[in-house]
């Protein structure tokens, strides 16, 4: 679905691409989970649409700020380093609700010269700590695609399941 918010006409036939694909396939066939996909304008502006737009679908579940933190993340990432972030560009963002735990959250990006990576900030940047985020409150991290099409999806447990994993 395109938002409001994306006035960019109709999306590129490839759109939303393998890995949203394949994620909306794998809800259909899981009675009860919940998913929603949207297509947002490659502009700052929209992360703050993107957060809502999670609020809205995963509303009550008790991974919800965690997925929020997370999508703004990876909204910010794919304006900021990839195509999705040029003129004209755009990206989308899959959400499902997996279980009574554990939420996906899958942005897709028009790609860009690098591969999403975490790396080391040192403790004057003001940059570099997104995906250390992103892994941290995720139980799966993972980034299919290449090229012109690239996809980050993560799943995300309630901060209790994740301090309880962590735990010695």
């Amino acid at each position: 679905m395109i938002g409001p918010e994306a006035d960019i006409g109709e999306a590129p036939s490839a759109w939303p691409g393998a890995a949203a694909s394949w994620l909306a396939s794998k809800c259909d066939f899981m009675p009860g989970v919940v998913h929603e996909a949207r297509v947002f304008v490659g502009t700052a502006d929209q992360v703050a649409a993107v957060r809502e737009f999670v609020r809205t679908l995963l509303g009550g579940h008790p991974a919800l700020d965690d997925a929020v933190l997370v999508a703004s993340e990876l909204a910010a990432n794919a304006i900021a380093h990839t195509a999705s972030g040029h003129a004209g560009g755009a990206f989308g963002v899959h959400l499902a609700r997996l279980s009574a735990e554990h939420v996906a959250v899958l942005v897709t990006d028009q790609g860009g010269p690098t591969e999403p990576s975490v790396r080391a900030a040192d403790l004057e940047s003001e940059s570099g700590r997104g995906l250390d985020v992103v892994t941290a409150l995720s139980s799966t991290f993972s980034v299919p695609g290449e090229g012109e099409q690239r996809s980050v999806l993560a799943v995300i447990p309630p901060i209790d399941q994740i301090a309880a994993e962590e735990a010695p």
